[in-house]
């Protein structure tokens, strides 16, 4: 009898130092992820620093003076009647507001975006449209800004406080009249704003 309970209780003991022993692994495991989550949120403090520093040296001018304002409606019948009630326009806010095109060309003038270079299918014209306009949205905000494809090329638009249509070809700053100039390239078939 002394024999069985001096095992069970050898048994119980092992048992328990190996309890022991597995909690104090897992209390150092447990310690080793907080020590690690600490240091990962210290790397993320300083990444967002880095992105910060980084978006400021973008070296965008102060923001447009806004000189108007424009309804969805309104948005929607005036590309309507510019580029056609067929196409497809992806309108998302209620209000967008206006800018001279003396704003949009000092904007144009800071931006970087036609400096990047040309890579077919890697950095085209829908990645020029697509930074164009996040530039801009940072730039303004809620401008009547957006990008625009035709059949074969993507580019982005702009509505003046004379609520004319603007074509900017975002690979070259260059800014015409919608329907002033005659290129198949730059006729809109579909429009986000």
């Amino acid at each position: 009898m002394i024999k069985m309970n001096f095992i069970k209780w050898l048994w119980n003991w092992r048992i328990c130092k190996s309890l022991s022993g597995q909690a104090a692994l897992w209390k150092s495991r447990w310690e080793d992820e907080k020590l690690k989550a600490a240091a990962l949120e210290t790397q993320n403090t300083g990444l967002r620093q880095q992105l910060e520093d980084a978006l400021k040296q973008q070296n965008l001018p102060p923001q447009p003076k806004l000189t108007g304002e424009m309804a969805y409606s309104e948005l929607n019948d005036l590309l309507c009647l510019k580029i056609g009630p067929t196409n497809k326009f992806y309108i998302a806010d209620i209000i967008y507001y206006l800018t001279s095109v003396s704003e949009m060309k000092r904007f144009l003038e800071y931006n970087k975006t036609d400096l990047r270079t040309y890579v077919p299918e890697r950095w085209d014209c829908d990645e020029f449209s697509f930074s164009l306009m996040g530039y801009e949205n940072y730039w303004a905000g809620d401008l009547a800004f957006g990008i625009a494809w035709s059949l074969t090329h993507a580019f982005n638009i702009f509505i003046d406080d004379q609520k004319k249509l603007w074509v900017i070809e975002p690979q070259t700053d260059q800014m015409w009249e919608y329907g002033t100039k005659k290129d198949m390239a730059y006729e809109i078939r579909m429009v986000i704003m």
